[in-house]
């Protein structure tokens, strides 16, 4: 799936910003987020026309300031960025815990671990304390 991103810079934020994503979802965006200055939101490319924004009423409004730029966003594959920042664990240079995709270790003892949400990635605190004891 392939996306556009708006950046929508308002004032006031409040109740603009409400009103806005109200309307953006009934326009076809999935997902927003609020930022400093206003609001990022995302549509598929599918879903989006060049007319999209021409009926909305925060958009017309006197009683709100808004800009907006949009552009395409790329396509990632988010797992491999995640691995790609996702290090090893040594302990005292003599335990390794890595995950399938890295690299082994030439350390004396290794653990291989899926890293997951059930059995985490063991960079928690409480993991470190575990194993150093």
């Amino acid at each position: 799936m392939n996306y556009i991103g708006y950046t929508f810079t308002i004032k006031p934020l409040q109740p603009a910003t409400e009103i806005l994503i109200a309307e953006l979802g009934e326009v076809g965006f999935e997902s927003f987020e609020e930022t400093p200055t206003g609001l990022e939101a995302y549509i598929q490319t599918k879903d989006w026309n060049e007319d999209i924004l021409t009926d909305l009423y925060a958009l017309k409004s006197d009683e709100f300031e808004i800009t907006f730029t949009y552009r395409d966003i790329e396509q990632i594959n988010w797992n491999a960025e995640w691995e790609k920042n996702f290090t090893p664990i040594h302990v005292d240079d003599k335990v390794s815990i890595i995950a399938p995709f890295h690299e082994k270790t030439k350390m004396e003892f290794e653990i291989v671990i899926e890293p997951k949400m059930s059995f985490g990635t063991g960079h928690h605190e409480t993991t470190h304390l575990m194993i150093k004891h």
